[in-house]
């Protein structure tokens, strides 16, 4: 799979995730949502589910302040340009700000290979994330977490709700959220076979593929090292599934 394919796929499937979380009428109602992507493969997320929204009708602003690294993102950001979808190319000093003009924010700042400490260049960005009240949609891992540990830092951010992508990394053993998807099917039976895998079973051809997340209050406050089962409930469904960690995630992704 190439990394346009990739972010295509994973783009769109979180979109529709944030369709069933927000529904364009009620968010309509809050306001824009203001869509932060960073300079790696998860902006890359943002930027593609940002194209989706706009599509399905979502009003949107989009910040992304950097100039992009790999033609990929180049082609993204041209296609929202195309959509005349307005840019930040800086985050507003004041949080006041944000909650003034946003009902809500999807975060696609940090991805699954963040590590800590936050860069100096984003931290101002990441602070501010972290301080409004203005509630937050994080695509695949909250910023500023690591994928396989448990949050840490004087800073942390705490969104409303996660899509994760693919297959959900360690760290959402920690999370506790209103709404938690499971977004995307990429992972062949073969491979999850080989890592130890016990995916979702998807059943019928939705294109959205999505399913909700039941994390165990148990498992969240156990070691992350052992970890319990995680159940992913569809409408009539019931799945255990056993994270598998950033080397599944890699290895997912290189496929």
């Amino acid at each position: 799979m190439t990394l346009e394919q990739l972010l295509e796929h994973g783009g769109l499937s979180a979109a529709l995730a944030f369709t069933r979380i927000y529904p364009r009428e009620a968010l309509a109602r809050a306001g824009a949502a203001l869509v932060c992507c960073g300079p790696g493969d998860n902006g890359g997320y943002g930027l593609a589910c940002a194209k989706y929204l706009k599509i399905f009708g979502y009003k949107l602003t989009l910040f992304y302040p950097k100039t992009p690294s790999k033609p990929a993102y180049r082609q993204l950001l041209n296609q929202c340009e195309k959509l005349d979808i307005p840019f930040l190319s800086y985050m507003p000093g004041d949080v006041q700000v944000l909650q003034h003009n946003y009902g809500l924010i999807i975060d696609a700042l940090f991805g699954w290979t963040f590590q800590l400490p936050v860069k100096p260049d984003l931290a101002g960005v990441f602070g501010k994330l972290c301080d409004t009240t203005v509630p937050i949609v994080s695509i695949d891992v909250p910023s500023g977490w690591e994928a396989d540990k448990p949050p840490s830092g004087s800073q942390q951010l705490r969104p409303d709700s996660l899509i994760s992508l693919f297959l959900p990394k360690r760290c959402s053993l920690e999370f506790a959220v209103r709404r938690h998807y499971l977004a995307g099917r990429i992972i062949p039976v073969s491979m999850a076979t080989k890592l130890g895998l016990r995916l979702p079973c998807w059943g019928s051809a939705d294109s959205s593929s999505l399913t909700l997340a039941l994390i165990d209050p148990s498992a969240a406050a156990g070691d992350s090292e052992c970890l319990q089962s995680v159940s992913y409930r569809r409408a009539d469904s019931l799945v255990d599934y056993m994270p598998g960690g950033t080397a599944a995630a890699d290895a997912a992704a290189a496929a």
